[in-house]
């Protein structure tokens, strides 16, 4: 991918969301972004280009859901601390009020080490407030977080951490992985060398935490789910809303259906999505992109051969690399990122993620330049985690990873997926595919494969059909699980802008939290979502080009 400069010369920087501050946390995508730097392989589906919503209801399988489980603590109380609310979140938002939930690392050891995990609560502005919302698989990453007013129209909006990440403690952060990604940058992507450059980091960072006393085997889902469980305790609710992405929500469905009243689930992923799922993806999510340009006029006539341009770039970025320097986003010295082919379609991947991007990517297909090359050197550059701090505890992903989903992973399935898919075989060659024999984790959970129950607990599915990560075809399966479940697929959105973004999608959220079984009019909503202003398409030398540098 190559973007051209604006009219100035320079990159164009597009305007952060909400949704770019607050990072929705998608399972694997976060996992990866340190593991490839600029290329982040990420988790996807089969995308669909067109608009799609269908409505399930007491159409599920034939298991029922299983009894809600009691909502017991064994052996310990879970405890509310006080927390000093982050600066950034306290001056935007005076009355929300923050804590820390305090529980055992490993529950089978209630007098053991214990864990505390982020809590923040903002009040509901409703004169008789509802049942709370508790959004999860969220990333506080500036000032702007989905406190949403459509949330709090109902009832409290509560923010709730995932163990061992950014703000828990202990935090499971690798400094050790993120102080190579300068030298991975600089290397064929997901090629030997980079590969091995990372599993050994990856490797020192498991050995230090554990020689810290870190039980590695008390991150994955069923501890998460816990925690949930135990949040609710804390707080003395009876019932609770969840918002989230990713697969702890098909647990605690089964686990606690007198819980959750109802759910949420925004670019959501099937129970068994795995590496050999997301190539087949990722090429589908391009091909949706490349029809919604030829459904657009002005851009079927400036980029008719959009297809073509990618294969084109891929060979002629590996057959002859080109290597860019540019500045660091972290102030420090400048960064050389190297493109290959390989690294020049896993952009393309972490692009179509972006809602700010979509707009360029044809005219970044179809570009070049040098000066191009240096835009998305600049975008790979800050979205690669150079900052040695790991805000995002990259050692939590792991361990969760290990303990949950890489027994999931068909090594023939991924080969095989490369060979239909060439463009994007770099990614069979994923480190991930190999980390989990060198992470000191040996609990291997059962928890995806025996989680598959139907669950009568109502819930609203958003996706976006351009998504490369959770597309259409991730929703629908997901759908199969709950016997009363409304989808929406967003034709010219990703999953990311949909927490934060258009005015109808609020205004479901809200009709549903306040009656989670009245028909959703979905298909007015869907109507009033603009399409993609492709950029470009009169002029490129006229038009500002420049990949946003603003992550999801």
């Amino acid at each position: 991918i190559a973007a051209a400069p604006d009219g100035r010369g320079e990159p164009a920087t597009a305007v952060a969301t909400p949704a770019s501050k607050v990072r929705r946390k998608a399972s694997r995508p976060k996992r990866r972004t340190l593991a490839v730097g600029a290329a982040l392989v990420v988790v996807a589906g089969a995308a669909v280009a067109a608009s799609m919503v269908f409505v399930l209801r007491d159409s599920g399988p034939a298991h029922e859901t299983a009894a809600s489980l009691p909502l017991v603590a064994e052996g310990y109380t879970p405890k509310l601390e006080p927390w000093d609310c982050p600066a950034e979140l306290a001056a935007d938002h005076p009355g929300v009020r923050c804590q820390y939930l305090v529980v055992p690392e490993d529950r089978s050891k209630p007098a053991g080490r214990q864990v505390r995990i982020p809590v923040w609560v903002a009040p509901s502005q409703a004169q008789h407030p509802g049942i709370p919302t508790v959004f999860l698989n969220l990333l506080f990453n500036g000032h702007d977080v989905p406190i949403t007013e459509d949330v709090r129209a109902y009832g409290d909006a509560v923010m709730f951490g995932d163990r061992g990440e950014q703000f828990s403690q202990p935090a499971l952060t690798c400094p050790e992985v993120a102080s190579v990604q300068r030298q991975i940058l600089e290397l064929p992507a997901n090629g030997p060398e980079a590969n091995k450059l990372w599993l050994d980091a990856a490797e020192q960072c498991g050995r230090r935490l554990a020689s810290e006393g870190v039980d590695l085997n008390a991150y994955g889902q069923n501890d998460t789910v816990a925690d949930v469980r135990d949040l609710a305790i804390a707080m003395g609710w009876r019932q609770i809303n969840i918002e989230t992405c990713c697969r702890t929500r098909a647990v605690l469905a089964a686990r606690y259906p007198g819980l959750v009243r109802s759910m949420v689930l925004v670019a959501p992923y099937p129970l068994d999505s795995a590496v050999q799922d997301d190539i087949s993806s990722y090429s589908s999510a391009s091909q949706a992109y490349y029809a919604a340009c030829h459904a657009d006029a002005p851009c079927d006539r400036a980029f008719p051969n959009l297809e073509q341009a990618l294969s084109a770039g891929y060979a002629q970025f590996q057959q002859k690399p080109v290597v860019i320097t540019t500045a660091d986003p972290a102030g420090g010295p400048d960064i050389r990122v190297m493109f290959d082919g390989d690294r020049n379609v896993s952009a393309l991947v972490l692009a179509l993620g972006i809602p700010g991007a979509l707009p360029f990517l044809a005219l970044s297909l179809t570009s070049n330049d040098e000066a191009g090359l240096a835009s998305v050197a600049t975008f790979l550059a800050e979205t690669a985690g150079l900052d040695l701090a790991d805000p995002f505890a990259f050692g939590r992903h792991i361990s969760e990873y290990c303990e949950d989903e890489d027994q999931s992973i068909s090594r023939a399935g991924v080969e095989a997926a490369a060979l239909a898919y060439p463009l994007f075989r770099a990614f069979a060659h994923d480190p991930w595919l190999e980390v989990c024999k060198r992470w000191p984790t040996q609990q291997r959970s059962e928890v995806i494969a025996s989680s598959g129950h139907a669950s009568t607990v109502p819930a609203l599915i958003l996706t976006g059909a351009l998504d490369p990560y959770a597309p259409p075809a991730y929703a629908k399966d997901v759908a199969r699980v709950f016997r009363e479940a409304t989808v929406a697929v967003f034709p010219s959105l990703t999953g990311y802008v949909l927490d934060a973004a258009p005015p109808c999608v609020a205004a479901l959220r809200l009709a549903f939290l306040r009656d989670p079984k009245a028909k959703l009019d979905v298909d007015g909503c869907i109507a009033k979502v603009p399409q993609i202003a492709f950029l470009g398409t009169d002029g490129a030398a006229s038009t500002p080009t420049g990949i946003p540098t603003t992550a999801p």
